[in-house]
């Protein structure tokens, strides 16, 4: 038999304020894998927001803001936590906090509690409502043995998608490594290599030229709209911002504007077959996002376009960022800029070792052919990791539902 409770019955907020000076370990919800309850230990240390909770073991922390992450934990030990997290205290004799913390992190919870959040950027949940929502619960011998046996299959379902993970991993170290010999070695073994003069690059084929970008075609920037100008936008012209470089192709965007509006930018009308660069962005800190678009665009002010010429394939040049993506970020990035930038002088002097158009065609060619097998293999092992996720969450449900 299982009775149904209020959790604040069962397991009351803790409202005890603490200090992370107090020499207790601090908790952010940076800490909090989602949906796994996993803490994960920090390179450098977690500032506190300024408001913070102490916590006991077997607390029950659960991440109100943005609550669709599913960020609650089982606490281990005693600390002090963001304010962000709400403390429960679970009353033992009740509720074992194992099974609590694996009835909060279900899905169908996390997605009723999201449902009730206020704020549209920084949804948070209410205690209130959560303290008076209703679940079922088993004998505690039963809540024991469900949190006991969820605890071995999560363990067993984590290693099989780390597993994955690292062997996502080992796909994407290859694909660079590929990339990168292709634009740098080329494809045939048997020809006369000689200092490229670019120390990164080392030895190229002596039959190819260095060449600085800037004399690979035109750089242009962009620009943006006034937003508030209906006239504006919504137009058939496909607008280019950052969010819309996570493909390769650019062939739509979120975003069109209208003749008008491209005429009131700083920009112009890129033709196709051009060369991409996101130039201002969050994402430069790790990626260095190109494409070339297919269609007509134009492009707002985070974005550099090259409109090539004739002596390089724009694709041939996404390659070569793809395959040297670290040496180039650490030789392109602006020092000192608040938002993580480009600075334009280091990428249009940079130089490149470049075949003739030909070669650059079979390269890519066979780039195409060679990674499109390893990218349909990466593909495949993100779905499995997304099923086994799925088949983790529908387990809790059924376990700490009894459905």
């Amino acid at each position: 038999m299982s009775e149904s409770i209020k959790i604040k019955y069962i397991a009351p907020l803790r409202g005890t304020r603490g200090q992370s000076e107090d020499g207790l370990s601090y908790l952010g919800l940076e800490n909090i894998e989602s949906g796994t309850g996993k803490i994960i230990e920090s390179e450098t240390p977690i500032v506190s927001d300024g408001v913070t909770s102490y916590y006991q073991k077997d607390d029950v922390l659960f991440g109100k803001l943005r609550p669709y992450l599913a960020k609650v934990v089982l606490a281990k030990n005693e600390g002090v936590c963001t304010g962000e997290l709400l403390v429960l205290n679970s009353k033992k004799e009740k509720v074992s906090p194992a099974f609590l913390a694996y009835r909060l992190r279900a899905d169908d919870f996390i997605k009723a509690v999201d449902n009730s959040t206020y704020g549209s950027k920084m949804p948070r949940a209410n205690w209130t409502f959560i303290g008076d929502q209703k679940i079922d619960l088993p004998s505690l011998v039963d809540q024991l043995k469900v949190a006991k046996k969820l605890d071995t299959d999560s363990e067993s379902i984590a290693r099989l998608i780390e597993q994955k993970r690292l062997l996502i991993g080992i796909l994407k170290e290859q694909r660079v490594a590929i990339i990168h010999h292709a634009v740098t070695r080329g494809l045939d073994k048997s020809v006369e290599y000689i200092e490229s003069g670019v120390e990164w690059i080392g030895k190229v084929p002596a039959d190819w030229k260095i060449k600085k970008l800037k004399h690979l075609g035109h750089f242009y920037s962009g620009g943006t709209p006034e937003t508030a100008n209906l006239n504006y936008w919504n137009g058939s012209i496909p607008w280019v911002s950052p969010k819309d470089m996570k493909s390769e192709v650019i062939r739509t965007t979120e975003d069109t504007i209208t003749e008008l509006g491209l005429a009131n930018t700083a920009g112009m009308l890129i033709p196709p077959r051009s060369w991409l660069l996101v130039y201002r962005s969050g994402i430069l800190r790790h990626s260095l996002p190109t494409a070339v678009n297919e269609v007509s665009v134009a492009v707002n002010q985070d974005i550099k376009v090259l409109i090539t010429n004739d002596a390089v394939d724009p694709e041939y040049l996404r390659y070569f960022v793809d395959g040297n993506v670290t040496n180039l970020l650490n030789k392109w990035r602006k020092l000192g800029a608040t938002v993580e930038s480009l600075d334009h002088a280091s990428v249009a002097n940079t130089e490149i070792p470049l075949p003739s158009l030909c070669e650059q065609k079979r390269i890519i060619t066979e780039l195409n052919q060679t990674l499109k097998k390893i990218d349909a293999a990466t593909d495949r092992i993100i779905r499995s990791c997304k099923l086994l996720i799925e088949y983790r969450e529908s387990l809790i449900v059924k376990s700490v539902s009894g459905t």
